[in-house]
C-alpha cells in the first residue's frame, strides 16, 4: 500500500508540475521509498501532453520527504533502446541513445552513447557519443570521440541558392520544350 501512494504521489507531482497527465506503462514497477526511487523496468513507455518517453528501464529520482508535501521529480534517468519525443512552441525534438537523463527542474536533457537529437521543424540533426540540451536557454553542446567524431546536418538555403534552384528548373523546362518542337519539325 506504501509504495501504491508513493506512485499516487509522484504521479500527481509530475502531473502538477507540467498541467497535464502522467502516463507511465512498463511490465514492472518497484518504489524505494525512502530513497525516494521509483523503478519501471520493461518496455517502458511515458506520457506527458505530446512529450513521449521510452526504454528498457526508467528510473525517477524525487525530493525528499517533506511532511505531507507530495514528492517532485529530480532526475529522470532512461537506459536501453532510449529515445524521447519532445513538443514545444517553436520546436519538436526525436532524441535517443544508450542513456538519457533528464532534468526538469532545468529542463536539460543528457544523452550518452551513440547520441543522436533531431529538431524536426528545422530539419537539424546532431549526432555524437554525449549531447547536451537544455530547453529553457535553447544551448547544446555535444561530443564525439576520435573514431565517431560529432556530426551536425542543417538545412542551409541562401536567396542565392534558391534563384539558381529555380533557374535551373526553367532552364530544363526550356529544354524540354525545344527538344519537343525540334522532335516535331523532324517529322514534317
Amino acid at each position: 500500500m506504501k509504495l501504491f501512494i508513493t506512485f499516487i504521489f509522484l504521479c500527481l507531482s509530475l502531473a502538477y508540475a507540467k498541467s497535464s497527465k502522467l502516463i507511465i506503462d512498463a511490465k514492472t514497477f518497484e518504489a524505494k521509498d525512502k530513497e525516494g526511487v521509483s523503478i519501471f523496468t520493461g518496455n517502458v513507455k511515458l506520457q506527458r501532453g505530446e512529450d513521449r518517453l521510452f526504454s528498457d528501464k526508467l528510473v525517477i529520482y524525487l525530493t525528499p520527504k517533506d511532511g505531507n508535501k507530495a514528492r517532485t521529480p529530480l532526475r529522470y534517468i532512461a537506459t536501453g533502446h532510449a529515445k524521447f519525443i519532445i513538443k514545444t512552441e517553436l520546436k519538436h525534438y526525436v532524441g535517443t541513445g544508450n542513456k538519457i537523463i533528464y532534468s526538469p527542474i532545468k529542463q536539460e536533457y543528457r544523452i550518452f552513447g551513440n547520441g543522436t537529437l533531431d529538431e524536426k521543424n528545422e530539419g537539424t540533426k546532431l549526432s555524437g557519443e554525449e549531447i547536451f540540451i537544455n530547453l529553457t536557454t535553447g544551448k547544446a553542446k555535444i561530443k564525439g570521440t576520435n573514431k565517431k567524431p560529432v556530426r551536425l546536418i542543417i538545412n542551409i538555403e541562401t536567396k542565392d541558392e534558391s534563384k539558381k534552384n529555380t533557374a535551373k528548373v526553367d532552364t530544363k523546362d526550356s529544354t524540354v520544350k525545344t527538344n519537343q518542337v525540334e522532335k516535331k519539325k523532324e517529322k514534317k
